[in-house]
C-alpha cells in the first residue's frame, strides 16, 4: 500500500515539475529535492536499484556532460556557456531523479527516448516558428518519467524486460 501511495505522489510531483518548467522555464530547488527524496523513498521500498547501479548512472551523466563540453569545444563555443546558455542547473539536477530510479540500461534508453523526442518535437516547432526556442528539458523528462511509471505500474523494469526479450529473440 505504501508503494502505491509513493508512486502516486511521485507521479504527481513529476507532473508539477513538468508544468512549472513549461510555464517558467525553471524549477524550484525545493520541488527538485522533494521529488528526489520521493524517488529515494520509493527506490528503497521496492529495491529498485543498488547504489552501484546509481553510480553507473552517474557515470553515464558525466559522460553526457563530457560529450556536451567536447561538442562545444569542436564548434568553437565557450564551454563555460554550457550552464549559461544550453543547460539549466535544474536540467542537470533533474538527471539525478531518473538516475536513482532506473537501472543502467533503462536509464540509457530512457534518456535516448527523451532526447530524441524532445529534439524532434522542438525541431519541428522551430521550423514552424522560425525563431529560437528554449527547451524545458527537465520538465519534459519529468513528463516522460511520469508516463513511464504509469505504463510500468505492475512491473519494475518495463524497458529492461522488453529489451532483454528482443535480444533473446535475436
Amino acid at each position: 500500500m505504501l508503494q502505491i501511495i509513493l508512486k502516486i505522489v511521485l507521479i504527481a510531483m513529476l507532473i508539477i515539475l513538468f508544468i512549472e518548467d513549461i510555464r517558467h522555464r525553471e524549477i524550484s530547488l525545493f520541488l527538485l529535492l522533494a521529488t528526489f527524496a520521493m524517488v529515494l523513498a520509493l527506490g528503497f521500498s521496492i529495491n529498485r536499484i543498488s547504489l552501484a547501479e546509481f553510480g553507473l548512472n552517474l557515470l553515464f551523466i558525466l559522460l553526457q556532460v563530457a560529450f556536451l563540453l567536447f561538442y562545444l569545444l569542436i564548434t568553437r563555443r565557450k564551454p563555460s556557456m554550457l550552464l549559461k546558455s544550453y543547460l539549466g542547473i535544474g536540467d542537470i539536477l533533474f538527471w539525478l531523479i531518473p538516475a536513482f530510479y532506473f537501472q543502467l540500461l533503462e536509464f540509457i534508453l530512457f534518456s535516448l527516448v527523451c532526447y530524441i523526442s524532445v529534439v524532434s518535437g522542438y525541431g519541428i516547432l522551430f521550423l514552424i516558428k522560425r525563431k529560437p526556442i528554449t527547451i524545458p528539458l527537465a520538465g519534459l523528462m519529468a513528463l516522460f518519467m511520469g508516463i513511464y511509471m504509469i505504463l510500468d505500474w505492475n512491473s519494475n523494469c518495463l524497458i529492461s524486460n522488453y529489451v532483454f526479450s528482443v535480444i533473446n529473440i535475436l
